[in-house]
Order: C-alpha cells, then sequence, then structure tokens
C-alpha cells in the first residue's frame, strides 16, 4: 500500500462513515492545515467531514494562499462551510516592500489582494 492509497483509503472512510469522523476529531479536537491551497481536495472533505459531524467540538482552520499555489492537484480556494469565519492577514513582513511591490504587481490580476509590509 503506497501513501496515494493511504490518502484515499482514509478520507473514504472518514466522508462516508461518521463514527470514524467523529473519533478521529475526538482524538485531534484541533486541526490547522498550513498552505492548504496545496492541500488534495479529498483530505480537505475529509476535514469538513468531521467538522460537520463534531460542530464546536472541533477547531479546524486552513491557513493557504490561493495565488501561492503550485500544485495542480491542490485544492486552491476553499469554501468555508456556513458558520466559519474568516480572517484576513494582509501584511507580510517576509519580503522588504520593492519585493512586495513586485509580488502585488504579480498578482493583481488575481484574487485583488494586496499583502502589506513595514518600511
Amino acid at each position: 500500500m503506497g501513501h496515494d492509497d493511504v490518502i484515499r483509503l482514509s478520507t473514504e472512510l472518514i466522508c462516508s462513515q461518521p463514527l470514524i469522523a467523529k473519533v478521529v476529531g475526538q482524538k485531534f479536537p484541533f486541526v490547522f492545515v498550513d498552505e492548504s491551497q496545496d492541500t488534495a481536495p479529498a483530505v480537505v472533505e475529509s476535514l469538513k467531514a468531521i467538522s460537520k459531524a463534531l460542530g464546536s467540538k472541533f477547531c479546524l482552520g486552513f491557513i493557504g494562499d490561493p495565488m501561492q499555489k503550485i500544485y495542480t492537484a491542490g485544492a486552491g480556494a476553499i469554501e468555508p462551510l456556513a458558520g466559519w469565519k474568516s480572517i484576513e492577514k494582509p501584511e507580510n513582513f517576509r519580503c522588504p516592500v520593492a519585493v512586495l511591490n513586485v509580488i502585488n504587481n504579480i498578482r493583481a490580476g488575481g484574487d485583488g489582494r494586496q499583502p502589506r509590509g513595514s518600511a
């Protein structure tokens, strides 16, 4: 059994078996997915299934930027479930302002976001 098989089988079990979704969510009540734009769509759907099964007893966060997607099979922008809150983070402290200006020019036609830094 390979890595892809484990992902395919586990996500299918979580999505099709509510008891398994509950058990996984109770074992791991806080899940944060960094670089979520590159996460396999089946993984996103299985985590949403856990969130639906447990409601407020499960904390799920997706942290990502669809404009930074590097894998064609990644989920890209993730549609929020009802009641989810979106938290915007327009600051970028990793790049000098000159680099951010170039980045913002490149992504201008994308999602309309313009990350900003400090001078």
